[in-house]
């Protein structure tokens, strides 16, 4: 291999001509599957002669080429992991550049993945030499080869991690000892981060024997403390007032973060008695025990401390000692709400609680300097991050109100009136000594309170008061942010039940109509939020009607402006009240969102045209944005079903945007544009000539996407085929699509059962429909479904769906559909699987379904009956005869199923006029739990405690589920599908019909069973004698009812 010629090659990758670029990656990939190509790359990462662009450049191509192969169980795949697993932790340790070990450690990553321990087994002994080397690269190499081992099974319990837990990490102590000096330089605090680290992952699914011994426990535990404890002047971390937000990717706060994280997971999931799972209490009941007497308090007690120090230095504006990332600030805050539930933490808790949420909480709520800056300068983004209290940007935000809320629920004889004096003080002081910043904090308090604020006896009292003097003055204050967080509380407030007296709610609705023109975006979006909430109460809805077209409009461009689905469910609100009002300006409002939408889906493809792993969040933003534009497009169309021609306008409209998802295989939209389409059609109740082009573009997306998104398309391919008679038998191509669906799907590796059935009903139904269109794709419809139901065995769950193509081919093409069988020897065979599933049938379609079909076996001249079935007559007959004897009791049940949906619909309107009542027993039910709260300060053990068991049991389900699968072992009878499941599902199709139903099956029969008797007598001779006495008696009561049926 010519390595200098290798490294021009690399070096031309990042060539800004485009061309020399392509040129080389094509010369790479000529050469890549030589035997001597990874050395080379290998040999290039490490030359220090090389520059480092070149360099990191051959690392990309290492760590792309060997994560690409690794599903390929080939030679050249297993020489590049052997050469790998020899090489590649000294070519760590020589890495020149950060960027280069990152690129390498993630090609460690996928190998120990792939690899530890069954074919890399040297590895652990290879850590340990290099963490005892006492030679800080090579311990460095050492860290972050165990943390890629304890990686790889961060998410599944594993013996491995115990092993290496027990056999490594006595190592890591004396190292995190040692780095921990009273100015750790970047180095050291690099060996603390990774030391924490590895720790953290090595107890994400259980606590090693040896982490809960008093040996192991203690020196672990106390080093945390150490770290979470430790404080480095800003000034010797030197960093300014201005980048202190840079410190939190330095080592040293990265350590901090992970110290942090560490005592967290350890008191949640393991050491808190009282909120232990069920499922784990036998294996850490006693770790838990004593880590709740020992340490749990001195966590808190640490915690505590930091925070005073950090409230020193906020209060002196000096941040030289004291100072915390807004991280570590998120893991305090949920420390403090994990301590609120369990007695002894509480305890230490509860006397400062006053002064943490005065003068911790409460400044971290007010309208700060940061959130002026981003309102400021990205008023989207603050929309977009308020509605999730600004988690994803990392601020504590969310967690102060999480304590806030933890308090008032768990603890509220203890907390609650302390939170409403601070809050009544706040508000008692402004505009005097606190200003409008303050008030904000003070709102946010409130909204974090949630339902309690409306219903906890203390304040409920107060709320309109509050409301009145507080909330609806700031709908116009001078500054926007009051504004808006007055619009949100009224939201709030509402949603939880809110009672206005008299004018309140006109007053404060018409306010907030006017809102919705702010000049502030932020306060247009909440306006639009409380102006949703407020529609829901009846008297308000007269003031809306004059101006709904300029409501709408306002919704449209603030959708426009976030782009996000945001507002989705707002506007859908308005759309459902104000059909009628809407018929004029429907049109016009469908294409606008038209436009919108085909302004997303742009955006969607450029995002993805720029790679999706650097735009991942911008993707899914955009692609739930056009979604909800499509579920609006949909609610004015179901709100527009007396209107047919407007609706064919917004057919004509829509169109473009559903053909554009088809062909360009936007996936993501395809439930939503399915569903679009099908009430376009049902609410029509026809098929439009331009509308055959959707039935064109799903067959065209199908045969691209295959199986994977029938579900979405079922219900529209249904629709054409039970409306387009007259255009199937015009377009002998579009039969050949519906026929090439069904055999696509029974001979498709990937289909699954659900699939076939699908499939199934919908051949049923073409084949139904389409007598004489199918005679020359009889054969291939014969031969897949012979596929199906072989795949698909006797009693297998929804068979007889499967079963009833076979009986439709042979009611409407006999002679094409015995012929075929005859061919393929199989008349026998599938004779013997439409009468295994007689006994088992119970719904009317299926019964008529044979009868039918037996009646048009009846018809066939005796020379066009093949031996196989003519030997089976009488058991064909007898069988027919079974089929009548369960119609009527199938009628029967059919009605009653009809009867008790009927009967759930009046029941559900009936609840809904009850709701009233139940909201005021249940605000009975609040208040009373509020009086009596039964032992304060004990163990709390409430809703979220058995929520949080829940999960754990499913947890261990699920992995317990996994491991047995990986192991090849039989799967536990627990986990297997309940067969009532699918009786249910079953029986969810008691209205399925086709054309058969629409055939008297008396009538037919007695028809047939006389022709039968004239064309061919002695099979009829036969047959009815092979029924007995019973039998013939049978045939005369059916013989009669369908002459009293023809007659009438």
């Amino acid at each position: 291999m010519d390595v200098s010629g290798l490294v021009n090659l690399f070096t031309a990758t990042y060539s800004v001509d485009q061309n020399v670029r392509m040129t080389a990656e094509i010369e790479i990939h000529k050469v890549a599957s030589h035997e001597s190509f990874i050395p080379a790359v290998m040999q290039i990462i490490s030359a220090t002669d090389v520059s480092l662009a070149t360099r990191q450049a051959a690392a990309v191509y290492l760590k792309n080429s060997f994560t690409s192969g690794l599903g390929e169980d080939s030679a050249n795949t297993q020489k590049t992991i052997a050469v790998l697993k020899s090489s590649i932790l000294p070519l760590i340790g020589s890495s020149p550049s950060h960027s280069i070990t990152s690129i390498l450690r993630t090609t460690l990553g996928y190998l120990v993945k792939a690899t530890w321990p069954e074919e890399w087994p040297e590895l652990e002994t290879d850590v340990r030499k290099l963490l005892a080397s006492g030679r800080g690269r090579e311990i460095f190499v050492g860290l972050i080869s165990l943390l890629e081992m304890l990686k790889a099974f961060r998410y599944s319990s594993s013996p491995h991690v115990a092993n290496v837990t027990a056999n490594i990490f006595p190592l890591l102590h004396p190292l995190a000892t040692k780095a921990l000096t009273a100015h750790p330089s970047t180095d050291k605090a690099e060996i603390l981060h990774l030391v924490v680290k590895c720790y953290w992952m090595s107890i994400q699914q259980d606590l090693a024997v040896c982490l809960q011994a008093p040996e192991g426990i203690m020196p672990w535990g106390t080093l945390f403390l150490q770290i979470v404890s430790h404080q480095v002047p800003l000034s010797v971390q030197g960093a300014s007032p201005d980048d202190l937000d840079d410190l939190a990717g330095t080592p040293y706060w990265k350590a901090k973060k992970w110290a942090f994280r560490v005592l967290n997971r350890l008191f949640r999931k393991y050491g808190n008695p009282s909120q232990l799972p069920a499922i784990y209490k036998k294996e850490y009941t006693p770790f838990a025990t004593k880590f709740i007497g020992l340490f749990a308090p001195e966590i808190l007690r640490r915690y505590l401390a930091q925070l005073e120090l950090y409230v020193s230095a906020q209060q002196r504006n000096n941040w030289e000692q004291g100072w915390m990332t807004d991280r570590c600030l998120c893991l305090i805050l949920d420390f403090l709400t994990e301590s609120i539930k369990p007695k002894s933490t509480w305890e230490l808790l509860k006397p400062h609680v006053p002064d943490l949420i005065r003068h911790f909480v409460y400044p971290i709520l007010r309208f700060t300097t940061r959130r002026a800056e981003l309102w400021e300068a990205d008023p989207v983004t603050f929309v977009q991050e308020s509605l999730g209290n600004f988690e994803d940007l990392g601020w504590p935000d969310p967690h102060a109100c999480g304590f806030l809320l933890g308090l008032a629920r768990s603890r509220s004889k203890s907390s609650y009136q302390i939170i409403l004096t601070h809050i009544s003080d706040i508000l008692g002081q402004y505009p005097g000594s606190q200003g409008p910043e303050s008030k904000y904090g003070v709102l946010t308090m409130i909204m974090a309170l949630d339902d309690i604020f409306v219903n906890h006896p203390l304040s409920k009292g107060h709320v309109n008061d509050i409301l009145t003097q507080h909330i609806i003055p700031e709908l116009t204050s001078p500054h926007a942010y009051m504004r808006s967080i007055a619009c949100d509380v009224i939201t709030k407030f509402e949603e939880n039940g809110v009672s206005w007296v008299d004018g309140q709610l006109l007053n404060t609705f018409q306010i907030v109509m006017g809102a919705m023109r702010d000049a502030e975006l932020p306060v247009r979006v909440n306006a639009s939020f409380a102006f949703s909430s407020l529609m829901e109460q009846p008297e308000v809805r007269p003031l809306i009607a004059p101006h709904i077209g300029e409501i709408i409009q306002a919704f449209l461009k603030l959708s426009d402006e976030l782009g996000l689905d945001t507002l989705s469910a707002a506007l859908d609100n308005v759309v459902a009240y104000f059909a009628d009002e809407l018929k004029q300006l429907a049109l016009p409002i469908i294409v606008h969102l038209c436009g919108s939408y085909n302004t997303l889906f742009s955006q969607i493809e450029d995002a993805r045209a720029l790679g999706e792993e650097n735009n991942d969040d911008e993707i899914t933003d955009k692609t739930m944005a056009a979604i909800g534009v499509l579920r609006t497009i949909g609610v004015i169309i179901d709100s527009q079903k007396d209107s047919p021609d407007l609706l064919k306008a917004i057919q004509m409209t829509v169109l473009p945007i559903i053909l554009r998802t088809l062909e360009q295989g936007n996936v993501d939209m395809f439930d939503e544009i399915y569903t679009l389409t099908d009430s376009l059609l049902t609410q029509l109740n026809n098929i439009s000539s331009y509308m055959w082009q959707v039935f064109e573009a799903t067959y065209k997306a199908f045969k691209i996407l295959a199986v994977d998104y029938f579900e979405d398309m079922m219900p529209v391919i249904s629709f054409f085929i039970e409306h387009g008679v007259q255009a199937f038998s015009e377009r002998p191509d579009y039969c050949a699509m519906i026929v090439d669906m069904f055999r696509t799907i029974a001979f498709e590796d990937s289909a699954g059962a659900w699939d076939r059935r699908a499939v199934s009903m919908i051949a049923e139904t073409f084949i139904m429909q389409s007598p004489g269109l199918l005679n020359q794709s009889v054969a291939q419809l014969v031969e897949a479904t012979i596929r199906i139901l072989i795949l698909d065995g006797e009693d297998s769950p929804q068979r007889t769906q499967k079963v009833n193509v076979l009986l439709s081919l042979l009611a409407v093409y006999p002679t094409e559909t015995l012929i075929a069988l005859e061919a393929t020897e199989k008349t026998s065979w599938a004779f013997e699987q439409w009468l295994h599933e007689v006994p088992k049938l119970a719904r009317v379609h299926d019964l008529q379904l044979i009868i039918v079909m037996v009646s048009r076996l009846m018809d066939l001249p005796s020379e066009q009956v093949p031996p196989p079935a003519a030997s089976l007559w009488p058991i064909i007959l007898s069988n027919a005869l079974r089929c009548f004897t369960a119609l009527p009791a199938a009628e029967q049940k059919r009605e009653e199923i009809a009867r008790k949906l009927l009967e759930e619909d009046v029941d559900e309107m009936e609840d809904e006029d009850e709701d009233d009542h139940d909201d005021a027993s249940m605000e009975e039910d609040e208040e009373h739990a509020y009086d009596h709260a039964e032992d304060e300060d004990g163990d709390v053990i409430d809703e979220e405690t058995e929520y949080i068991n829940q999960l754990a049991e499913e947890a261990a389900r699920l992995r317990a589920k996994s491991a047995a699968i990986l192991a090849g072992q039989p799967i536990p009878a627990s986990e297997l599908p309940d067969e009532d499941d699918d009786d249910e599902e079953e029986e969810e199709d008691w209205f399925f019909e086709t054309a058969v139903d629409k055939v008297d099956p008396y009538i037919k029969f007695a028809a047939s069973l006389h022709a039968f008797q004239t064309s061919n007598p002695q099979a009829y001779v036969a047959a009815t004698s092979g029924v007995g006495q019973e039998g013939q008696v049978a045939l005369m009561e059916i013989g009669k009812k369908a002459l009293e049926r023809s007659a009438s």
